[in-house]
C-alpha cells in the first residue's frame, strides 16, 4: 500500500505525474490531500485511483479509516505491532528500574551468574527495542552512564 499525503501541489499531484511513480500499485494507493479541486480529483478518478480523500482536515484517524478500507488487516498488523512495542517498552522500563533499585539497595558487585543472567536478559530485551528507549531510562538514574 502507498499513502501519498500532504497539501496538493497542481504542478506536482496528477495524474499522469503520479501514475509513473506508483505503477502497478495504483489500485493500492491512498491519496490523501487537501486542497484538492474537485476536477483535479475527477482527474485522478477517471484515471483509475479509487481511494481518494480530499478533506479538509487531515487527521491521523482519518487517514486509518481510509487505510482501512484499502486494507482492513493492514490497520490490525499497525495497531497489533504498536501494542507490541507498547508492551515491550514496558518490560524494558520495568527491567532497568529494577536493576537500578537492586544496585541502589545493595552496591556490592552481584556475582558473576547474576550478571550473566541480566546481560541475557538485556540483550534480548535491547534487540526488541530502540536503543533511544534504552537510553532514556538509563539517564533518569545515571547520566554518565546513558552518555556513555
Amino acid at each position: 500500500m502507498l499513502v501519498i499525503t500532504g497539501r496538493t501541489d497542481p504542478r506536482i499531484h496528477t495524474p499522469e505525474n503520479l501514475l509513473q511513480i506508483v505503477g502497478d500499485r495504483k489500485k493500492r494507493t491512498v491519496l490523501y490531500l487537501t486542497g484538492m479541486a474537485s476536477d483535479t480529483f475527477m482527474a485522478f478518478e477517471q484515471a483509475g485511483f479509487p481511494f481518494i480523500n480530499i478533506t479538509t482536515d487531515a487527521s491521523v484517524t482519518g487517514l486509518v479509516n481510509l487505510i482501512a478500507q484499502v486494507d482492513a488487516n493492514a490497520v490490525y498488523r499497525a495497531s497489533r505491532a504498536a501494542a507490541i512495542r507498547a508492551s515491550m517498552s514496558n518490560k524494558i522500563a520495568n527491567s532497568v528500574v529494577d536493576l537500578f533499585a537492586r544496585l541502589r539497595a545493595n552496591p556490592v558487585a552481584p556475582k558473576l551468574e547474576e550478571l550473566s543472567r541480566q546481560r541475557r536478559a538485556m540483550k534480548e530485551l535491547i534487540g526488541k527495542s530502540p536503543m533511544s528507549a534504552w537510553i532514556d531510562l538509563i539517564r533518569n538514574y545515571h547520566d554518565g552512564t546513558a552518555e556513555h
